[in-house]
């Protein structure tokens, strides 16, 4: 065939294949349009999935009467003159295409009127060689482009279109992100005249008013969970709100937001940047759940790369990559330590010179190793989930509540001062840093709840050194004068232990028999206070332990789960109702291969294609939100699915059944029983919420400094 000169209809038609790919394609070029023609209120309506009519209204600055023909002309444009100008793209489009693309393929009708023009006028073509007719019409200040029969001289593209909810889906995500970048204009959606969404202008500066809007786009978790980012300075800016990364277990699709000084783009660096930063924030790879808005000078920015304008190329692209990632990374990680320091200070609360703890044994007077009688600081820190020593202070009794009987019986505390000072006295272990003043406080404490006479004011010893020690800390007691204190508070313990221990009512925190009784069981674990209605501490193998009561649980039950699968089948519970959930067919085939499995954790299921229904579930998950836990034990079980054929219940997946079930209140009849089930010293160390107190160490530390 020889070389010949293409018509111009087929040209047209050839050039709008690069441009309008489906119905989705026309209304960004005309979102983007409405955009640029600064108007504050955008309508889009939609009808038969955009193969029927797609039409956009806004009340934006208009079209002149004269200019109507050259709007629907093939590279004609307002928006730029000259070379100079596609170096520094300010605005949405540029190439002059749109309009004559989408008339090239489509039966398009243009009305419009400008600020100053009395009358408005409209221009209609169908098909590139229809002449365009300029009319006289009825509309307010704005444009309105409607765009009837889609691709009805092009039947072989009409044909590769999609379903009308898929192409609805895909015009809803345009409309979308634009409503996400312009928060200063209105936007209204409508499918087959039904109103699906209306979103009011967000002033600049109206950060709750735009964070309600996010929600309302894409999900109240980017209001109620998000993490705001925000660089500024720099040849990059970013603002905008980042989910942090989900959980092992949690099954969460990746959600990306990316805009260029305004402009939606799906840029392949961005977006790596993103993914390096999550997976090395996570420590693996995560769904990167994000909304970024980010500026830069246009001039190191090239718009000119596809002509669907979302792919980009940065002139210095290795420093914008590196600026995002490590902007995410900070946030992320900073995230993650707040978080932690949360929750250790709700597992290690801080003590206020109000508190009566921080007074002595029992409201006497303040240490004297305090000038003001506040509390010393505290004797470690926390890194993760380990204790680490700091400066050793000496340790402080706790109060316990006296009531009926009870009241003549020494508190946890007194008993755990007596043991130490009992075990330096018989030369077991190095001297624990009790001092004489401590000593003495302890003694003035028994007299006082075996008699009720008040003791008088102590004084130290006058064969005490007169040398004080820095502030903050106390002296400590020759040995000879610990062992002889020792002793006599051996002999006050004796004669004051009663006979039965006396259970207190039950209440969120142990009483003093209760602790005394729990203290002095022959148990492989030994209760000796509990500071906090959910937190004890542990005596184990001469080492100390806090623990949060619920780690404990969680580890006595998970074992107990454990032990439970290796010989029979989990119980389960019927549903009243089968619950559909929703999963992903990668689930739904892992399942599949796993026969056997899902019945043994308690699950009586059918598998759909992109659903679970359930008919049966573990008791454990009985009382919960399924849609959540079910998800997460299901996601648990596929990920150990070798192990469970081999009965073999894996710690992660027994600890969420038990997690799902919630904590049971533990009686202090109980606490004894459930103290009894843990692990020696050195698994118990390795529980988390559980914190190992260095106090033998500090201790040493303290009689190495004299």
């Amino acid at each position: 065939m020889p070389i010949h000169q293409l018509s111009v209809q087929l040209a047209n038609q050839i050039a709008a294949g690069e441009v309008v790919e489906r119905p989705a394609s026309v209304v960004k070029e005309l979102l983007e349009n409405a955009v640029d023609a600064h108007a504050s209120r955008i309508v889009l309506e939609v009808y038969g999935g955009g193969r029927t009519i797609i039409r956009v209204r806004d009340n934006g600055s208009g079209i002149p009467k004269d200019e109507l023909p050259l709007a629907l002309a093939p590279h004609a444009t307002s928006k730029i003159s000259s070379v100079e100008d596609l170096a520094q793209i300010a605005t949405l489009g540029f190439r002059g295409e749109a309009l004559a693309s989408i008339a090239a393929v489509s039966k398009l009708t243009l009305t419009s009127r400008p600020a100053g023009q009395e009358q408005a006028y409209s221009v209609h073509t169908e098909g590139p060689m229809m002449e365009a007719v300029i009319e006289p019409a009825a509309h307010p200040q704005g444009t309105t482009v409607e765009v009837r029969e889609l691709f009805f001289n092009t039947p072989a593209r009409r044909r590769f279109l999609r379903s009308e909810r898929t192409e609805l889906t895909r015009i809803k995500d345009i409309w979308l992100r634009t409503a996400l970048s312009w928060r200063a204009i209105a936007f209204e959606l409508i499918f087959d005249g039904r109103t699906v969404a209306s979103l009011p202008a967000v002033p600049e500066g109206n950060d709750e008013a735009y964070r309600r809007r996010v929600g309302k786009l894409i999900g109240a978790p980017f209001v109620q969970e998000a993490l705001e980012l925000k660089v500024e300075g720099g040849p990059l800016t970013l603002h905008g709100l980042l989910l942090p990364p989900p959980q092992d277990y949690e099954s969460a699709p990746e959600n990306i937001y990316l805009f260029l000084n305004g402009r939606a783009v799906a840029d392949k660096l961005l977006v790596h940047a993103l993914r390096e930063a999550y997976r090395e924030a996570a420590g693996s790879t995560a769904a990167v759940r994000a909304l970024i808005f980010a500026g830069c000078d246009p001039r190191e920015v090239d718009i000119n790369v596809h002509p669907r304008k979302d792919e980009v190329r940065f002139h210095d692209a290795r420093a914008v990559h590196d600026i995002l990632t490590d902007a995410v990374v900070n946030l992320l990680l900073a995230q993650r330590v707040k978080k932690n320091e949360q929750e250790q200070s709700s597992l290690f609360p801080a003590q206020s010179a109000a508190d009566p703890a921080a007074k002595g044994l029992e409201g006497g007077a303040a240490d004297p190793g305090s000038a003001d009688g506040a509390p010393p600081a505290q004797d470690f820190t926390l890194t993760g989930q380990k204790a680490e020593p700091q400066a050793p202070q000496l340790p402080k009794a706790q109060p316990a509540p006296q009531t009926g009987p009870s009241a003549a019986v020494p508190s946890a505390a007194a008993i755990a001062q007596f043991n130490s000072a009992a075990a330096a006295a018989a030369g077991e272990r190095a001297l624990s840093g009790l001092s004489s003043s401590t000593l003495q406080k302890l003694s003035a404490a028994l007299k006082q709840r075996s008699t009720p006479v008040q003791p008088a004011e102590i004084k130290p010893s006058p064969a005490e050194p007169a040398a004080q020690r820095r502030q903050g800390e106390e002296l400590l007691a020759p040995k000879e004068q610990l062992a002889s204190e020792a002793e006599r508070l051996r002999q006050q313990l004796t004669a004051l232990k009663p006979a039965q221990p006396v259970l207190p009512p039950l209440s969120p925190a142990l009483s003093l028999s209760a602790l005394q009784g729990a203290a002095l069981q022959d148990c492989h674990v030994t209760l000796l206070d509990r500071p906090q209605p959910q937190v004890l501490l542990l005596k184990a193998d001469g080492r100390y332990f806090l623990a949060r009561l619920s780690a404990l649980q969680l580890y006595v039950g998970a074992r107990a789960l454990q032990e439970l699968v290796q010989t029979q089948d989990l119980p389960g519970r019927d549903l009243t109702l089968p619950f559909r959930l929703r999963a992903d067919a990668e689930l739904v085939r892992a399942l599949k291969l796993l026969q056997g499995v899902p019945e043994m954790l308690g699950f009586k299921l059918s598998l759909k294609r992109e659903s679970i229904e359930l008919y049966a579930v573990p008791v454990q998950l009985s009382s919960c939100d399924l849609a959540l836990e079910g998800s997460r034990v299901l996601h648990l079980a596929v990920a150990a699915g070798k192990d469970l054929q081999k009965r073999q219940c894996p710690r992660r997946l027994a600890e969420a059944l038990v997690k799902a079930a919630g904590f049971p209140h533990v009686e202090p009849a109980a606490l004894t029983g459930l103290l009894q089930q843990l692990p020696s010293a050195d698994l118990l160390a390795g529980i988390d919420g559980v914190s190992e107190l260095l106090i033998v160490q500090w201790a040493r530390q303290l009689a190495g400094e004299l």
